[in-house]
């Protein structure tokens, strides 16, 4: 009986991951469990990734907030437009606009650095579980487990930090503290832009096809990683060198083909498909909504200046596209999660596995315990949710207040022993600090920057009873209605004309002093920060109460989901490296519709209107109604140029600009987005709906060559 039982049950996981063969972003340890050459992969698990050896891993850096990776030997880095965008915005003016123009530099010499960016190389990880588990095993009260959890990290990373000096360690929990992982890595920090093509090829469709299909987006953009003359990680320095990267991806010399075997390795921000129907209530009802109206409104206020003034334009670009993007995946989000009725499928899910544990009553009154706790520790945080959000909420508004707090934060910390201080303040998070208060002068416009910050001011002392911020309250005591605005008003305009942190040199001579001297300066954005301390650390401690509940009770809950699924389960995606696979497939939208996997060069010429985002550049209409195009041109798709593609690879926000790789893991496209019917799979995957969009490998050679005529570009990567 038990060996049947065994044979069902190992039936039973085969076809669970066969149907949902390309579901799942892997830790790179597990590649092999996958058994990936009878799916299509004809080269080995040790040549994605082998700790200690060059493996295609070693291609991959975490960069601007997604991915990128070495396409030569000289450190030359390929990702996405919209990855580099916020570089390209920071180095343009009124004059030099980078952003409409684009960027090249056909030689070393001619690179601009990209302020404020990093790579980031895993070079392993290491399980380091036991330590954890053992530390907090009989730790019941949750703020003294959070912090516990803070400290044994801290304790752990400052003994591989000091053992191998050079390299940067990080602690990363999975399964929701199942397991945790030391990640090592190496980290370059001196980022110069090479070639980032125009915007109305790199961002062509703008925010009206963002997250759709069809798709016709250049979306591409070369980096250059450099280091010290030692091979060493350096600031930036004009004596340093091109990174020589232990591995580089070579460019597939065949194109794909609909169902070709194809993968990713990137760095995927966070997925929740492990979530409890309580969670989902909040992301559904709280979260989505409240956000969804404030990017409105900051968007609203963006688009005023901006209309006005092109200077304003500039300032504001990476922030609005940052907002456009967030506020279209948010709503995505929401309009899946009803579409779907995800939170009533959460809740059949628990009810039946409630319904599994009938037979033993032990399990399931445990099991009913735990979904008590989890209703406890969610009706507090929809309590304490709108004093969250108006926090956070003053921080998107004012970048100033934002800096004022860092400094003063900052200021409190370093008095402590660096092993006791906030994650965040420590002496190795210093340059990570000053960095920060430097990129503020390049997205600041301070006539916005008021407006919002006032009318986030006015939402405030309006919520209600116990959402509101007592510091706030008690600053505009005694006025209402129209006599509380105009306060607030005259307090704003009276706080940017009075500050010394708006100029980035004054900004970075305060920091580091004490907090007696920051507070004698009588800055009122000081003031405020200082104010809001008590209402921060209150929060905070909530904060690690709730982490501390959910600590205990999430991992129990992956156990009884675990066991009533049957089968093993990928850690959801937390901004690590991980693999992912698929096959090149279209996908039928709905009755009557069926969308091909690949888009062509004539259909951005079709979506012309001669107007942004819809403006297609002159040459490249010439380039199409000449066919001028070279090898580029593919006999299955009329002769036409592949711009964009379709595959079942499961992706989400983080994995902008991974490399797609072909099975022999030659590089056939960039990922950039994916479908709006696939937004919704941060909480869940289908495989007949979820897509990734990637910008096909020969549509990026295309317009190098081409469009830009930068064989330079194309002769480093072995191509010429």
């Amino acid at each position: 009986m038990r060996k049947r039982f065994i044979i069902v049950l190992t039936l039973a996981v085969f076809l669970l991951t066969s149907l949902y063969a390309d579901e799942g972003e892997w830790l790179l340890k597990d590649i092999a469990k996958l058994n990936l050459q009878s799916k299509g992969l004809k080269i080995s698990p040790d040549e994605i990734f082998k700790p200690g050896k060059p493996s295609i891993n070693s291609a991959i850096c975490q960069v601007g907030g997604g991915t990128g990776e070495f396409v030569s030997e000289k450190g030359l880095i390929l990702t996405n437009h919209h990855v580099a965008y916020t570089a390209v915005q920071r180095s343009s003016t009124d004059v030099t606009n980078l952003i409409k123009d684009g960027f090249i530099a056909d030689t070393i010499d001619k690179e601009i650095v990209a302020r404020g960016y990093e790579a980031w190389i895993t070079i392993d990880f290491t399980d380091v579980t036991e330590i954890f588990h053992k530390a907090i095993k009989d730790i019941k009260n949750p703020v003294e487990r959070t912090k516990t959890l803070e400290k044994v990290s801290k304790e752990v990373v400052a003994k591989a930090e000091k053992k191998n000096p050079g390299y940067r360690y990080e602690i990363s929990s999975m399964l929701n503290g199942k397991a945790y992982y030391l990640f090592k890595y190496f980290i370059v920090k001196d980022i110069r832009i090479v070639y980032v093509p125009p915007v109305a090829i790199g961002e062509f469709g703008g925010e009206t096809d963002n997250w759709m299909w069809p798709r016709h987006t250049g979306d591409f953009s070369f980096l250059r990683a450099y280091v010290s003359k030692d091979g060493k990680s350096a600031e930036y320095s004009k004596d340093n060198v091109p990174y020589k990267p232990a591995m580089y991806l070579k460019i597939a010399k065949d194109g794909l083909i609909n169902d070709d075997f194809v993968f990713v390795v990137g760095y995927p921000g966070q997925t929740k498909r492990y979530r409890t129907s309580y969670s989902i209530n909040y992301y559904q009802n709280v979260f989505y909504p409240r956000f969804i109206n404030k990017i409105e409104e900051i968007v609203g206020v963006i688009d005023k200046y901006s209309e006005k003034d092109q200077a304003a334009a500039i300032k504001l670009a990476s922030l609005k596209k940052g907002l456009e993007n967030a506020y279209k995946n948010f709503q995505g989000n929401l309009e899946g999660m009803k579409k779907v009725n995800l939170l009533d499928k959460k809740i059949q899910l628990e009810k039946q596995i409630a319904e599994s544990l009938a037979s033993n009553p032990a399990e399931l009154k445990k099991y009913e315990e735990l979904h008590k706790k989890f209703k406890e520790v969610f009706d507090r945080e929809l309590q304490n949710s709108a004093k969250e959000f108006a926090i956070t909420g003053l921080n998107i508004s004012s970048s100033i207040l934002g800096d004022a707090y860092l400094i003063y934060k900052y200021s409190i910390e370093k008095e402590k022993p660096d092993l006791e201080r906030d994650a965040g303040f420590q002496e190795r998070d210093v340059p990570v600090l000053k960095r920060r208060l430097q990129m503020t002068e390049y997205g600041l416009y301070v006539p916005a920057q008021i407006e919002l910050f006032a009318d986030t001011l006015k939402e405030i002392v309006r919520l209600p009873e116990g959402s509101r911020i007592e510091a706030i309250d008690e600053m505009f005591k005694g006025n209402t209605g129209d006599e509380l605005d105009k306060a607030i008003d005259e307090f704003v305009k009276k706080a940017y004309a009075e500050t010394k942190l708006i100029d980035t040199k004054a900004k970075l001579d305060l920091f580091g002093k004490d907090t007696k001297t920051l507070m004698a300066i009588n800055d009122p954005f000081f003031k405020l920060a200082a104010a809001l301390e008590s209402t921060i650390e209150v929060n905070k401690e909530w904060d690690r109460e709730f982490i501390g509940v959910l600590n205990e009770i999430r991992p129990q809950f992956i156990d009884f989901l675990s066991k009533f699924k049957g089968g093993f389960l990928y850690p959801d995606a937390n901004g690590t490296v991980r693999f992912s696979y698929g096959y090149v497939k279209g996908y039928k939208p709905k009755d009557a519709v069926m969308y091909d996997p690949f888009t062509t060069l004539a259909g951005v010429i079709e979506k012309d209107t001669g107007k942004s985002p819809f403006n297609v550049p002159e040459k490249l209409t010439k380039l199409e109604k000449t066919k001028n195009f070279g090898s580029y041109a593919v006999p299955a798709l009329n002769n036409d140029v592949p711009v964009a593609f379709l595959s079942t690879i499961d992706s989400t926000g983080g994995n902008s600009g991974s490399p797609v790789l072909n099975a022999k893991g030659e590089l056939v496209g960039v990922l950039f987005d994916g479908n709006y019917e696939s937004m919704i799979s941060d909480f869940v995957f289908d495989p007949e709906l979820t897509r990734a969009i990637s910008v096909d490998i020969r549509y990026v050679l295309f317009i190098a060559e081409k469009f830009t005529e930068a064989d330079f570009i194309l002769k480093e990567m072995g191509l010429k």
